[in-house]
């Protein structure tokens, strides 16, 4: 690590992003929420014919994906081909429009609907609400998110009077992104910090 530092001017670590975001909500200890990767991780492993232990599946679920990015989507189909009864992708953000947005010229990436293969197989896609609860049965296992509609006011989501619902999940996968690499041996060598 020492060496690369001294040879170059800048070193870049491509490593990706790994430490999944968390929602700190009540309810979040439940059983059946899960972070995305502990559940679409399994699931590539059983399409490639390897064996595995305990994989949790949305067979016959009603199941809720928070997070309305890629990894999100990549949980959408997952859950639609396992066969679930419902999938429903929470996104805070409102939807976004068809078209790029005078404020976001090219070449930045601009914020707009956007249509992943998975979307096409299926689900439906419910913006600009956010988890309030996650709400259990006796047995401690998830059974309904407690949701409400949210607006921007002075930048921040700001719950709207009266839109308060619950929905039905047997099902949560946590897909709000990641809050970067892994720490390891990679990152302490190069002094990342």
């Amino acid at each position: 690590g020492q060496q690369l530092r001294e040879r170059y001017d800048a070193v870049v670590l491509a490593v990706g992003s790994t430490t999944p975001r968390d929602l700190p909500v009540p309810g979040r200890e439940h059983g059946g929420v899960l972070q995305a990767m502990q559940y679409l991780v399994p699931a590539n492993k059983v399409a490639r014919g390897e064996a595995v232990v305990d994989q949790v599946v949305a067979t016959d679920k009603d199941v809720v994906v928070i997070g309305g990015g890629d990894t999100g989507a990549d949980c959408v189909g997952t859950a639609i081909r396992q066969g679930a009864r419902s999938v429903t992708q929470l996104e805070i953000m409102p939807r976004p429009p068809q078209e790029r947005p005078a404020s976001q010229p090219w070449p930045t990436y601009p914020m707009i609907y956007r249509v992943a293969s998975a979307h096409e197989e299926g689900g439906e896609r419910v913006y600009a609400v956010s988890t309030q609860e996650i709400l259990a049965d006796a047995a401690g296992q998830v059974r309904a998110l407690q949701l409400v509609e949210v607006e921007l006011v002075d930048g921040r989501f700001t719950p709207v009077e009266g839109s308060q619902r619950e929905i039905p999940a047997q099902l949560v996968l946590l897909a709000m992104g990641f809050t970067g690499p892994e720490q390891g041996p990679l990152l302490e060598q190069l002094g990342v910090a």
